[in-house]
């Protein structure tokens, strides 16, 4: 009966200490990575918020629910907790971008931040190089600006920690699009 109690308490204390060191990477790789919370702000609060907290509970609805013994009950939660971190999240993750890989007029209309998923699908299956620059704006919208010289258009597709990023387009004397490349900026 008294090691069930030490084991219990041994469980608890490091399921807590785990719960708290899981969730805070959790939430620090979704800030820094973001992709989760730029897809949709709801699936962020639900994934990286809401779930972790519920972790705190899930060792009392073992216990009171399942009629699990305690030290069951931390260790059942702690499995729980760890697929939840290494097996679901990064599904949701890879999921999303493998979605947001594929360029539409509307992800990227809608998913600033996540343009830079489709850069390569749009270079590859678009074929810009050789178009005018109207039917270049009908298809990617009004330009963001224009970096290292006169005759680009630029297109935001990620915010970094201090800098943008952008996918730039070169035009010639026709309008016609020659050429791009990708540049950091302020």
């Amino acid at each position: 009966m008294k090691n069930k109690k030490v084991l219990t308490i041994i469980f608890g204390m490091l399921y807590y200490l785990i719960l708290g060191v899981l969730s805070f990477l959790t939430f620090g790789l979704n800030v820094f990575d973001g992709v989760i919370n730029l897809f949709s702000k709801g699936l962020f609060i639900i994934c990286i918020i809401i779930i972790p907290i519920l972790f705190i509970f899930l060792p009392l609805i073992f216990n009171k629910c399942l009629k699990k013994e305690w030290h069951k009950a931390f260790l059942y939660s702690f499995i729980a907790n760890v697929t939840y971190v290494i097996i679901i999240l990064p599904f949701i993750r890879f999921g999303i971008t493998g979605y947001m890989k594929s360029f539409s007029v509307n992800k990227w209309d809608n998913y600033h931040n996540l343009r830079y998923l489709m850069v390569d699908d749009l270079d590859r299956n678009y074929k810009l190089i050789g178009k005018k620059t109207d039917s270049v704006k009908k298809l990617l919208g009004k330009p963001d600006g224009s970096f290292d010289s006169n005759k680009s258009m630029c297109y935001f597709v990620k915010s970094k920690w201090i800098d943008s990023y952008y996918y730039c387009l070169e035009y010639n004397e026709n309008n016609v699009i020659t050429g791009s490349f990708k540049t950091y900026r302020d």
